[in-house]
């Protein structure tokens, strides 16, 4: 009976200890207050051995003591288990941490203010920073790699065009109203600007070679209040190319103070995507003039299903590679895609509230293709999408795969808030990111892959996203 019962105490003694160990290496990492409560009970539970005897009194009281100690054993497993459960939710919610990083560039508050209303952002060969200034229908140019100021863009003969001259005296005069969404696009191997303009109804081309001139517009008759666009390519042939151009168009209604402010109902959401044929063609004899038409080809907004409706829609993306035409929907704040070829919605939603939800809008949006040619972003299948939540104390960036939509975390800036238009040059690597209406600021790409995504998985990992990513 004897041995029996110094076996039982041997292995209840060996098996506390180890566990004793065990917490105690985890309180030297985490040095948390419960594994500190842990150690202390296991060390006062050991201190309380007992001696053994042959009495029957103490035998008996051995035998209780045991039990008592078993009991106790249970409950500090529990705790273990409960412990470890509380490790992995801290775990999951260090991924949801917003992680702050240091901008790289600011651009000058003197040049740009909140009155001039910049929005949209593109980047011209790696030179110029290009934002559009809905309140003064202009574009500022900066310099892409430190942000410093180049010069302005008037877009429009206005009332208070006299002003704009005294202040800029390399200017250009053209008719476009309120500049809202920009994309930059090479037909011919050339590049031109293309530009949505929310008051003038219709799209701008302008050859950004030939000093900004204004060269194409059309939809006119089509678009209500067009906010951005994209477009690709669907056949070249000689001296033609045509393109397909999707975009936005969030027409509302008035509401009672008769401002344009009001949602439509369902049933008028159907009209939410234009999609237009463009078709380019260059005259031999002319030093290689290119000529437009387009045409109206169809309307996408699937109003059949709840999830696809688009209620207030701005910021469109085209993915080639993985067949998705990516929407924002800033009432219902998500992501919605529909399939690129077919136009149908595919069932698919981003920032809903399975791995993220979107709290403030979601405003610009991009692909990071872990790749140094943006021409290619959308034709290989590496990298992100690279989210911008508008909110007015900083704007968050979250960060989403691009092959199965799995969100991997999140990051705010020290200064940048309440983001519309967002930019890349991974052949720079730079992002950058408008600031509160005003002014355009800018991260260090390699600082967020380093700093951001790789905080949230393993390299391994990372190398089957973005196989060909220099570290």
């Amino acid at each position: 009976m004897k041995t029996i019962q110094l076996i039982a105490l041997l292995s209840l003694s060996i098996l506390v200890v180890s566990i004793a160990f065990f917490y105690q290496q985890q309180q030297t990492k985490q040095g948390g207050p419960q594994h500190a409560n842990f150690i202390n009970t296991l060390r006062s539970f050991l201190l309380s051995s007992p001696t053994t005897s042959t009495s029957k009194s103490t035998t008996s009281t051995v035998k209780d003591d045991n039990d008592h100690k078993k009991g106790l054993i249970n409950t500090l497993l529990e705790d273990k288990v409960r412990i470890e459960s509380k490790e992995e939710e801290d775990i999951e919610k260090q991924k949801e941490k917003d992680y702050l990083l240091n901008e790289h560039f600011l651009t000058d508050t003197e040049i740009s203010s909140h009155k001039d209303n910049v929005d949209s952002l593109i980047i011209y060969k790696h030179n110029w920073l290009i934002a559009t200034a809905k309140g003064k229908n202009a574009l500022l140019i900066f310099d892409a790699k430190d942000g410093s100021y180049l010069f302005t863009k008037y877009l429009q003969s206005s009332v208070n065009i006299t002003n704009q001259l005294n202040l800029q005296k390399n200017h250009t005069l053209m008719e476009i109203t309120r500049p809202n969404g920009i994309s930059i696009y090479k037909i011919f191997n050339k590049d031109y600007i293309f530009i949505t303009e929310r008051d003038g109804h219709q799209i701008s081309i302008m050859d950004i070679r030939n000093d900004f001139k204004v060269i194409y517009q059309f939809a006119k008759k089509d678009l209500i209040r067009p906010y951005a666009l994209d477009l690709y390519t669907l056949k070249k042939e000689g001296n033609e190319e045509k393109m397909i151009v999707f975009v936005t168009d969030n027409y509302m209604e008035r509401d009672e103070r008769g401002k344009l402010k009001k949602t439509p109902p369902i049933d008028k959401l159907d009209k939410r995507i234009k999609v237009f044929e463009l078709i380019a063609n260059k005259k031999e004899d002319n030093e290689g003039e290119v000529v437009f038409q387009s045409k109206l080809l169809k309307t996408i907004g699937d109003v059949s299903k709840r999830e696809a409706i688009l209620h207030v829609v701005e910021t469109v993306i085209i993915d080639e590679a993985y067949d998705r035409l990516l929407i924002a929907d800033e009432e219902v704040k998500n992501i919605k895609i529909y399939n690129f070829t077919t136009h149908e919605f595919n069932g698919q939603l981003i920032g809903d509230g399975k791995d993220f939800q979107f709290i403030g809008e979601p405003e610009g949006f991009l692909i990071f293709s872990c790749q140094t040619k943006i021409e290619e972003s959308r034709k290989v299948k590496s990298g992100f999408y690279i989210f911008s939540e508008q909110l007015v104390e900083k704007t968050k960036f979250h960060i989403v795969r691009r092959d199965n939509l799995k969100y991997v975390t999140s990051f705010v800036g020290n200064t940048i808030s309440k983001t519309d238009g967002v930019g890349i040059d991974e052949y720079l690597d730079l992002f950058y990111a408008v600031h509160n209406d005003s002014i355009v600021g800018s991260f260090k790409l390699k600082e967020i892959v380093n700093n951001v995504i790789l905080k949230n998985m393993n390299l391994s990992e990372f190398r089957t996203i973005c196989p060909n990513y220099n570290l």
